[in-house]
């Protein structure tokens, strides 16, 4: 009789197991239904302990998560209802803006890094993760009556926006990000000579290969790809005496100047993404 118990017991888990992907418990939920028994359980106190809702509060049990999103309050009666949102093993909740390719079959997303950067951003969805950052790895939920639920995508690729970092993001299948992809951007570059001068020179080199090559004031710009890599170089050869200055900013920042013939090289760099901003000037 025991093993029919036993083998019951184990067929009754596989099935809550099977069923458990459907609804993610993260905390207590935030609205709805809250009980003693729903405290207990998310601060782990035996379900057989004497437990009240003040020596709860008051850390007799365990102390409470200072990262948790809610708290009840630190002094006076507590209610059930203070404890909307506590959640014990939480770091930090964080709310973020994510945007997919249609409602339509589920939450359709982009088919690539590239369509997600330059397609219709028109279904914008929040989400909640412990990652401030949506870096690889992290777990994404949606939230609904209280409850949060895994946030997936339906579309092969798998691919959706993030505003946070304005990059796009792959999903694996389920609610965790495997990829962090980047977008092509524009570098804006500007030369400015004063008083105009022959042998002043700026070069830029993009993965190796020249773009600009210019001794007059001038502006311009490129297109790159995610990787690309970029070279600043300003001879200055034989005009020491003169206020030299290449400022990069946006998607990588470098500053340098000086007042001597030195030229200055930014080396190889390779900008994160975003607009890039090159300002070369020349001040006598």
């Amino acid at each position: 009789m025991n093993w029919i118990k036993g083998s019951l017991l184990i067929a009754f888990i596989a099935i809550c197991a099977a069923f458990s992907f459907k609804r993610v418990y993260v905390g207590l939920p935030t609205s709805g239904q809250i009980t003693m028994d729903m405290i207990r359980a998310e601060l782990g106190v035996p379900s057989q302990a004497n437990f009240s809702l003040v020596a709860a509060r008051n850390g007799v049990y365990a102390p409470l998560n200072p990262y948790s999103p809610t708290l009840p309050p630190a002094t006076g009666q507590v209610k059930l209802s203070d404890w909307y949102g506590y959640c014990h093993t939480c770091t930090t909740i964080y709310t973020h803006t994510v945007y997919i390719a249609d409602y339509h079959v589920g939450n359709q997303g982009f088919v690539s890094a590239s369509a997600a950067c330059t397609g219709n951003r028109d279904y914008p969805q929040t989400v909640y993760s412990s990652s401030s950052t949506l870096s690889a790895g992290a777990t994404l939920f949606t939230l609904s009556s209280g409850v949060y639920y895994p946030f997936t995508v339906s579309d092969t690729d798998q691919w959706i926006w993030s505003n946070t970092g304005t990059k796009p993001i792959q999903m694996n299948g389920s609610n965790t990000i495997s990829t962090v992809g980047a977008c092509g951007y524009t570098v804006n570059w500007s030369f400015e000579d004063n008083p105009p001068s022959s042998g002043r020179t700026l070069l830029i080199y993009k993965n190796g290969s020249l773009v600009v090559n210019t001794s007059n004031t001038d502006s311009g710009s490129f297109s790159c790809d995610p990787g690309d890599t970029i070279r600043v170089l300003l001879s200055v050869s034989l005009f020491e005496g003169y206020a030299n200055a290449v400022t990069i900013t946006g998607g990588y920042t470098f500053s340098s100047s000086n007042s001597s013939d030195t030229d200055i090289d930014t080396g190889t760099i390779t900008p994160s993404g975003g607009t890039v901003n090159i300002l070369v000037t020349i001040n006598n």
